[in-house]
């Protein structure tokens, strides 16, 4: 997912743009790079799961257990959901189970809970994910007899919580000509998950962040992709009128 950001255009805003680098002590090239680096940060709050608190982790990571527990059905959980259909065909399955007879368990599953009993890994569950990169509810699952290994795999899957977000910083860490401002530790991800190059200078500077998350944009979608891009730039332009008010104010 890219962005490109220049400041080609409204003579009134580029007028606007040469009082705030003025008033921050640099140049063109630089107030573009500021207002970039306010775009990623943009950016990576509107990323879903919403907002950069320990809340939207735990948002993230419900739904991440979530669609895990959609695709592998673990028997525990079977027998449970068999047993609201009727004990006896629990302890049909269960009796399957006990005798390895995992094809006779998965007939019962099937039959009974409505679904088709998959056979397979991890690979099942990317599968069967939708464009926004949740798994689509439906009757595809898995049916699993390794407790252990469906646990671990979950918890593999979570600590991918804010992968999407992390790209956009590790794409404005790339591109601050200072010493880069860490993000909160959930959101710190490898930075290869995102990049940032400047081209140009002066009223030429073409700056971009590219999110190199494979399913950022399932993460960010036009609309709200839109929206936050529009309040970014209100935002800016308080923020220069702020920063001029306030350097004049103290001539």
């Amino acid at each position: 997912m890219k962005i490109k950001l220049d400041v080609k255009g409204r003579k009134e805003f580029q007028r606007q743009m040469e009082r705030f680098a003025k008033a921050i002590g640099t140049d063109i090239r630089g107030a573009v790079v500021a207002k970039t680096i306010q775009t990623g940060n943009k950016l990576a709050f509107a990323t879903e799961p919403f907002g950069i608190k320990p809340e939207s982790r735990l948002k993230a990571q419900r739904s991440i257990e979530g669609d895990v527990h959609k695709v592998f059905l673990l028997h525990a959980h079977t027998m449970s959901l068999l047993k609201k259909i009727s004990v006896n065909i629990a302890a049909s399955y269960h009796v399957a189970v006990k005798e390895g007879d995992y094809a006779e368990a998965a007939r019962i599953a099937a039959r009974f809970l409505n679904r088709s009993i998959l056979t397979g890994g991890n690979e099942v569950l990317e599968g069967q994910r939708n464009r926004k990169g949740r798994v689509r509810d439906g009757n595809d699952s898995v049916l699993s007899r390794d407790k252990t290994k469906v646990l671990s795999y979950k918890e593999k899957v979570m600590k991918t919580a804010g992968l999407s977000k992390g790209g956009w910083y590790a794409a404005v860490a790339d591109i601050r000509e200072a010493k880069a401002r860490r993000p909160i530790k959930w959101l710190r991800h490898p930075s290869s998950s995102g990049t940032g190059t400047i081209k140009g200078g002066d009223w030429g500077t073409e700056v971009t962040l590219v999110n190199n998350v494979p399913y950022a944009a399932r993460n960010l979608k036009a609309s709200k992709l839109h929206k936050a891009l529009k309040e970014d730039t209100r935002n800016f332009e308080n923020r220069m009128n702020r920063t001029i008010a306030n350097a004049n104010a103290k001539k």
